[in-house]
C-alpha cells in the first residue's frame, strides 16, 4: 500500500578472516583470505590475498607452493555452491555441508576454521547484519577492509564505505550499548564532524590512502582541524580515529612516504592528548569490526 514502509529480510553474514603466521615467537601476521557464510542463500565461499608480493615483503623465507596448496584447499572445502574452478566438493563426515550451510549460527565456519593452527590461523568468526539489497556490497567491503592491499588505491573502499560497514558492525555486536550519530558541528561546515558515538566512546573515520597526494592533504588537514575542534571547544575527551588502512603491521604502508604521513599525523595527535588531556586514539577499521 502508498506510504507503508517496506521491510526488508534481514540477512547474517559470517565471516573469519585467515592470517599468515610465519613465527610462533614473533607472533606478526598479515592477512591472506577471509571466510564467509550466508546461511540464507545455503552459501559458502573463500577469498584468498592475491599480492603475493605482499606476503613476500612479510616474509622473505615463505613457501610459494605450499601457500598455494593451501589456499587451493580452502576453496575446494569452503566454496559452495561450487565456482566451477574445482572439481569436486569436500565433504565434512560428521557435520554434512547442507545441514550446518543453512544453519544460522556460528557453527559452520567455527567447524570449518577450528582446527587450523600454526602458520595459518583463523580469527574469531564475527557477524554482521545485512539485507539482500546490501548483501554483495556489505561482502565486498568486508573483503576491501581485511584484503585492504589486493587491490589498487582507486578500488580500495572508500570513506563513506567504511562508515556504513563499521555502522553495520557496531549495530550488530553491541547490542547493549546505544549507537548514535552525536551532530557536533564544525566551523566552516553543517556536517557533524563526529561520525559516531558509542557509550562513551567518540568515533570518526578517515583515511591516509588517496590516489592523489594533494587530496589527501587536504582531507587529513581537515580531520585534524575537526578533531582539534572536538577536544577543545566540544571537550570530547575519548575519540578513536578509525582508518581504512591496516596499520598494525611492521609494513603498514606500500611506500616511505605514506608512512611518513602515518607518523606526522600520529605526532598531532599525541600533542592534542598532552595538550588537552584527552585520550585520542588511531586505530584501523578491521580492528573495530
Amino acid at each position: 500500500m502508498k506510504g507503508m514502509k517496506v521491510m526488508t529480510q534481514k540477512i547474517n553474514i559470517y565471516y573469519a578472516v585467515l592470517q599468515y603466521i610465519p613465527s610462533q615467537i614473533r607472533h606478526e601476521c598479515l592477512n591472506v583470505g577471509i571466510a564467509f557464510h550466508v546461511p540464507n542463500y545455503k552459501m559458502s565461499k573463500f577469498v584468498s590475498a592475491r599480492n603475493k608480493q605482499r606476503i613476500a615483503r612479510f616474509d622473505d623465507e615463505w613457501d610459494k607452493s605450499f601457500f598455494d596448496i593451501t589456499m587451493e584447499a580452502l576453496h575446494e572445502d569452503l566454496d559452495f555452491p561450487t565456482t566451477g574452478k574445482l572439481t569436486k566438493q569436500a565433504i565434512n563426515v560428521f557435520f554434512p555441508k547442507d545441514d550446518l550451510l543453512q544453519k544460522d549460527s556460528f557453527d559452520y565456519l567455527r567447524r570449518k576454521t577450528e582446527y587450523f593452527a600454526n602458520e595459518f590461523q583463523f580469527r574469531d568468526v564475527a557477524c554482521i547484519v545485512s539485507d539482500e539489497r546490501n548483501l554483495k556490497t556489505d561482502m565486498e567491503n568486508l573483503e576491501k577492509t581485511f584484503l585492504y592491499y589486493d587491490r589498487p588505491k582507486s578500488k580500495r573502499i572508500t570513506t563513506p564505505a567504511a562508515k556504513r560497514l563499521l555502522k553495520k558492525s557496531l549495530k550488530s555486536k553491541n547490542t547493549d550499548k546505544e549507537l548514535t550519530e552525536p551532530q557536533i558541528k564544525g566551523k566552516f561546515d553543517t556536517k557533524s564532524i563526529i561520525d559516531y558515538k558509542l557509550g562513551e566512546n567518540y568515533l570518526k573515520v578517515t583515511s591516509f590512502d588517496y590516489a592523489e597526494n594533494g587530496v589527501r592533504a587536504k582531507e587529513l588537514k581537515s580531520s585534524l582541524f575537526d578533531i582539534r575542534t572536538a577536544v577543545k571547544d566540544d571537550k570530547i575527551k575519548n575519540l578513536k580515529i578509525i582508518v581504512s588502512e591496516d596499520i598494525s603491521k611492521k609494513d603498514k604502508y606500500e611506500s616511505k612516504e605514506n608512512q611518513e604521513v602515518f607518523d606526522d599525523f600520529n605526532n598531532e595527535i599525541k600533542q592534542l592528548n598532552t595538550e588537552y588531556n584527552s585520550n585520542i586514539q588511531i586505530v584501523s577499521l578491521q580492528e573495530m569490526l
